[in-house]
């Protein structure tokens, strides 16, 4: 990964498949937060690589947050602390290859709502540093 596309969100790495986005779900790992429910899965490089080291969803349902405004600016923020903080999944070895380039890393980002305020920019990007990090050391290294 270029260094320029580290703090970068591309419309390729957003998990959109149905397929991949059910096999998350069913065989995937979790882990809670205040704020967010990471699931989170790791597969096996395919021959052509060409897919993203890491893909992600983002979900925020109508139960924990009602008005589709507030979903939808819940959301962005979720993206924007994301695309922050991924830079935690591309930690290199000692020959200067990443971690991710042999393995793919689907994540779902699940706003569980919590605690009664609506969560900052910065709550949520330290909460999403706090679980990148537990996935890198439990999966990753």
């Amino acid at each position: 990964m270029s260094s320029r596309h580290v703090n970068s969100l591309r419309k390729h790495e957003i998990l959109r498949k149905e397929q991949l986005i059910s096999g998350l779900f069913e065989s995937g790992k979790s882990l809670k937060g205040d704020y967010l429910k990471f699931f989170y899965r790791v597969t096996e490089s395919d021959v052509n690589g060409r897919a993203p080291a890491a893909m992600v969803l983002f979900a925020v349902s109508k139960k924990a947050v009602p008005h589709a405004v507030s979903r939808n600016k819940l959301k962005r923020l979720m993206r924007e602390a994301y695309r922050h903080e991924k830079h935690q999944l591309f930690g290199l070895h000692a020959d200067g290859s990443s971690e991710l380039c042999r393995n793919h890393l689907h994540i779902a980002l699940l706003y569980i709502g919590g605690k009664k305020s609506f969560p900052s920019f910065e709550l949520l990007r330290q909460e999403i540093s706090r679980l990148l990090h537990n996935i890198r050391l439990s999966e990753l290294t």
